[in-house]
């Protein structure tokens, strides 16, 4: 009988451990692939990560521009996260070329898109730290279908402010035809700023 009872309780002593180690992993969703390889690179020993954020970041380094002596203009008003005013023989709206944020507002319902808002302060804080002055250039396309400048909009310090917003995670790579000549480039910084979840792929996976 000793023997019956002290089995009992080993038994019992057995199937708490095994609750207790298997209820938690029951509740702890399963990783998707994707996820699984978006994380792969953080699962590197600390001093391999840095070395692989640091060649990551080389290839992926924000544009500069080299030439300035290209007319500086001043910023009238920043619209939305890939749209800008400026003082260029009046008031010239631009719309940032070879990438596309959320807009702020829509003209068909009026609503803010997801992230709308957010992309907006982006740019405009971006603008603001420039001094509320930027230089352009031009592709290859030089309007959009409602006559707006398509450009790339360079801010004082030389980087250029499309790129920034891809790269923080704002606005997305968006390619015209003919080929933009950054956009492979825009790609690139997307797909970085999703696995590294920044700005709306903070929650937007």
């Amino acid at each position: 009988m000793k023997l019956t009872r002290l089995g009992i309780l080993l038994g019992v002593v057995l199937l708490a451990v095994l609750a207790w180690y298997l209820i938690p992993l029951a509740r702890t969703p399963g990783a998707s692939k994707n996820s699984v390889a978006s994380k792969a690179s953080t699962n590197l020993p600390c001093h391999l990560y840095k070395e692989h954020r640091k060649a990551v970041n080389e290839q992926l380094a924000i544009p500069v521009l080299a030439d300035k002596k290209a007319p500086v203009y001043r910023v009238l008003a920043v619209t939305d996260g890939d749209t800008i005013v400026v003082a260029k023989g009046g008031k010239t709206s631009i719309r940032f070329m070879g990438m596309d944020a959320p807009e702020k507002s829509t003209t068909r319902t009026g609503s803010v898109e997801y992230f709308g808002e957010q992309a907006y302060q982006h740019a405009r804080q971006l603008v603001e730290a420039s001094g509320g002055e930027v230089r352009l250039t031009y592709d290859q396309v030089t309007k959009d279908k409602y006559g707006r400048d398509l450009a790339y909009v360079w801010l004082k310090d030389g980087r250029q402010l499309n790129a920034l917003m891809v790269a923080d995670g704002y606005a997305y790579s968006y390619s015209v035809s003919p080929k933009p000549a950054y956009v492979d480039l825009y790609l690139a910084l997307m797909r970085d700023a999703r696995q590294q979840a920044r700005g709306l792929w903070t929650v937007c996976q």
